[in-house]
């Protein structure tokens, strides 16, 4: 779940992955039988979250950006922050 303050959501990245369904399937010995899609930052943001903001912020009143990461002490993304507006409603539905 993403927690909100002050039209601000900071959502762990493991956390986001799993919400939308990009994380390895395993079995029931915990072996990994299909690996994780997109586990580069820059393609999981390119092609699941820059795709899914641009059509939220086209077909509804809410406006979504990207705000920041957070980092690990190895440069990997740990954490993203989203801003949540509202916008007037857009034409055509």
């Amino acid at each position: 779940m993403i927690r909100f303050t002050r039209n601000r959501g900071r959502q762990q990245l493991e956390q986001l992955r799993k919400v939308l369904g990009l994380e390895s399937v395993k079995n029931t010995d915990g072996n990994i039988i299909q690996e994780a899609p997109l586990t580069v930052w820059a393609n999981l943001r390119q092609r699941a979250l820059d795709t899914a903001i641009a059509e939220i912020t086209k077909k509804t009143d809410i406006s979504i950006q990207i705000e920041s990461l957070e980092r690990s002490k190895h440069r990997r993304v740990t954490s993203v922050i989203f801003v949540i507006k509202e916008q007037a409603v857009p034409d055509g539905k």
